[in-house]
């Protein structure tokens, strides 16, 4: 049974630095498929850039992609959670923070990001399993061997 972070994490995940280019952060997202960037800063995560904060931190204010750093429109603090905690502490702060992709950080290491795709499929599963444990229960029952 999965119950840490570190068990239904994504590692595999997309950076840029704090230096980068609104326009460069945009590419990458755009070439990756993706929607955020975890930002570092010497390496160390340091905040976090959505398509969302770039239409409402950039576009909606007319500024120039080329010329805006990563650093200026970023969500910072960063909101980081262990790899080795609970996955309804992830959800739980997930909730209470109205965020959606928490970096999984690991003595100031980037180790991973979980989603709120993450999150409603592990908890999919979860009801899934429950039921037909339930469901296999039932049947022995109603038809001993």
């Amino acid at each position: 049974m999965v119950d840490t972070i570190g068990e239904i994490m994504s590692s595999n995940v997309v950076t840029c630095d704090v230096e980068n280019t609104i326009q460069e952060a945009s590419r990458i997202m755009r070439d990756k498929t993706i929607s955020c960037l975890v930002v570092l800063k010497s390496r160390i995560p340091a905040g976090i850039i959505t398509e969302r904060d770039i239409v409402y931190r950039l576009v909606t204010k007319n500024l120039d992609s080329t010329k805006v750093l990563v650093k200026e429109v970023m969500s910072s603090p960063l909101k980081t959670v262990n790899p080795e905690e609970n996955v309804y502490y992830a959800s739980r702060m997930m909730i209470t923070n109205h965020i959606k992709k928490l970096p999984v950080v690991k003595n100031k290491k980037l180790v991973g990001i979980i989603t709120q795709t993450d999150l409603t499929n592990f908890f999919a599963d979860q009801r899934k399993d429950f039921i037909l444990d339930n469901l296999r229960k039932s049947i022995k029952a109603a038809y001993p061997v």
